[in-house]
């Protein structure tokens, strides 16, 4: 959920999202290193999306949670089928 806000509400793809760039507060998941965080338009930002979803894919799946696949993250927060 919260890479699909910074996507579509902010226009940003982190870039370098991984378990070490997310903390908890108060309930909520808060990303931070977001300095090289980059727009929608920029070349690489469906690359970028695509690694930032499969580092919290493969993170949550060592912890034991049924997420979908990374491609199916990707889908759903760029609004489009996984290529």
């Amino acid at each position: 959920e919260g890479v699909e806000k910074l996507y579509r509400i902010a226009g940003l793809v982190h870039g370098d999202l991984s378990e070490y760039n997310i903390m908890i507060w108060e309930d909520k998941p808060v990303f931070f290193d977001v300095s090289q965080a980059v727009k929608l338009d920029h070349p690489m930002a469906r690359t970028f999306l695509r690694r930032d979803l499969y580092n919290i894919h493969k993170f949550f799946s060592k912890m034991g949670l049924d997420i979908p696949s990374a491609e199916k993250l990707y889908g759903r927060v760029a609004g489009e089928d996984a290529e």
